[in-house]
């Protein structure tokens, strides 16, 4: 309809149509998305994205020659994370700052510019790495040497601190934030309760 065209209409005629012009320049035009694919390594023969930081580097666990690895995909080049002699490296969790963290076969692990650690303290299998925040504190699953009662642990500046138990058979944790406080689930013989651990402030 042109604009002399709606001039002539008269009463509810003219308001109708414009309001009709109204609503139809208030809707917006739809977004428009771009597909792309993440490219595939030789011989990869599954793989599945798990997480993605804000900068856009995407997380990921792969199986290749029969075995599990981590991948990331980062600056549209994927790479595969795992050490020679290791067999299965499972991710968990992927930081603003591009450090991932997740377990192989036996213990935890932590990547961090271009660099594979796997997390150690004396006295104590740690045996998975939960989740890392943007301070590069990490949480997991530690394992007392000759214990079958799992412990959380928190990693933090390269120093390694064991939660206890308490009242609980094991711990899990699960998440911390950007202030120290960890969630998680603590096991009992009739069942789990999950708990929040704050960091106290000096009085």
């Amino acid at each position: 309809m042109s604009t002399h065209a709606r001039i002539q209409l008269t009463g509810k005629g003219l308001l109708l149509a414009t309001c009709m012009t109204v609503a139809l320049s208030a809707i917006a035009a739809p977004p428009k998305y771009k597909l792309s694919l993440i490219p595939k390594l030789e011989g990869w023969w599954y793989a599945f994205p798990s997480k993605i930081n804000n900068a856009g580097q995407v997380l990921g666990e792969l199986e290749r020659d029969n075995q599990i690895h981590t991948f990331l995909y980062a600056n549209r080049v994927t790479i595969d994370i795992k050490p020679v002699g290791e067999y299965y490296v499972s991710p968990n969790d992927i930081n603003e700052t591009g450090t991932i963290v997740g377990s192989t076969e036996e213990q935890a692990y932590k990547f961090e510019n271009g660099q594979f650690t796997l997390l150690e303290a004396p006295g104590y299998e740690l045996k998975s790495a939960s989740d890392v925040n943007n301070k590069g504190q990490i949480i997991g699953r530690v394992l007392p040497v000759g214990s079958s009662s799992y412990q959380g642990f928190l990693y933090d500046n390269g120093n390694i601190s064991v939660l206890p138990t308490g009242s609980f058979n094991f711990l899990d944790l699960v998440a911390i934030n950007e202030s120290g406080t960890i969630v998680g689930n603590g096991h009992t013989d009739v069942g789990s309760v999950p708990f929040i651990r704050t960091v106290k402030q000096p009085q």
